[in-house]
């Protein structure tokens, strides 16, 4: 082994990690949508870059923790899959039965929007597919408060994502330290 091959391969060492996560990290910003039946939603957009896509990494779900004393884990609702919450004859229902459902997905496309928190009476709640039956007393996940730090893991069959983490500031939810 000569010097030129043990520089190379400690470059290519340096730089494969930092590679690595630009390269396995989705892209990610908060966007809001108001909601007739359940509140604002603050859903997470989610650019799924194209290598990882190919690479058929499988199903994907998305974890929220709340780090705080309580360390609340929970899964978001992917808008693609089924969703526990229907209209029928203009009532509301809540289908428990479908929230397992809606905490996984396939990756097959680039862009996802997840919500991940509620706004309601000027109360902001981590989101997920039980909220759909608060008034049954499905969802008993207390309201955020200011600097209440959720962490997002995005999980897809051995396959890890770098974990984002959102702040709650004056009752909005702020990124901390984004991935660039």
């Amino acid at each position: 082994m000569n010097i030129l091959d043990l520089l190379i391969g400690l470059g290519l060492g340096i730089i494969t990690s930092p590679l690595t996560n630009f390269f396995s990290t989705p892209i990610c910003n908060i966007i809001s949508e108001e909601s007739k039946w359940h509140g604002d939603l603050y859903k997470v957009r989610l650019r799924i870059k194209r290598n990882i896509i190919r690479s058929n990494v499988g199903n994907a779900s998305l974890k929220m923790t709340l780090l705080n004393e309580d360390n609340i884990e929970i899964c978001a609702n992917w808008d693609e899959s089924p969703n526990p919450f229907t209209i029928y004859e203009n009532k509301a229902i809540f289908n428990i039965h479908l929230v397992p459902y809606s905490e996984t997905i396939r990756l097959i496309k680039e862009r996802y929007d997840v919500p991940i928190f509620v706004k309601e009476d000027d109360k902001l709640y981590l989101f997920n597919g039980f909220w759909f039956g608060k008034k049954e007393g499905f969802y008993n996940i207390r309201e955020l408060r200011n600097g209440d730090i959720v962490r997002l893991e995005m999980f897809a069959d051995n396959l890890e994502f770098l974990p984002i983490e959102i702040e709650i500031q004056n009752g909005e939810p702020i990124f901390k330290d984004l991935p660039q």
